[in-house]
């Protein structure tokens, strides 16, 4: 079995009340920026749960992820919260990541 980076560590946060476009890519970014630390890369992806505090944020979630990760992405889930520790964050995005 091969390590697993985890990517949770710094991925929804810093982020104003902006639209969710820039801040789910941003997001997406900060994902590849901690695998790539860890030797890996978002191919290596294997699961994510994307915490989002809109429902309405979930298709444009759904075409951003398509987009960074291709049409065969990994086992995910969407929910939505009714808030974070952070009340001016709009998304939060954990994924397991396994290298060889």
């Amino acid at each position: 079995m091969g390590r697993r980076p985890h990517g949770s560590k710094r991925l929804g946060r810093q982020f104003a009340r902006r639209r969710l476009r820039r801040t789910d890519a941003q997001t997406f970014k900060n994902i590849e920026a901690t695998l790539k630390e860890a030797g890996a890369s978002v191919k290596d992806i294997v699961t994510m749960t994307v915490f989002l505090a809109d429902s309405r944020y979930t298709t444009r979630m759904t075409e951003l992820r398509t987009e960074i990760l291709g049409q065969d992405f990994p086992a995910s889930a969407a929910i939505t919260v009714t808030g974070f520790a952070d009340p001016t964050m709009l998304i939060e995005i954990q994924g397991i990541a396994v290298v060889d």
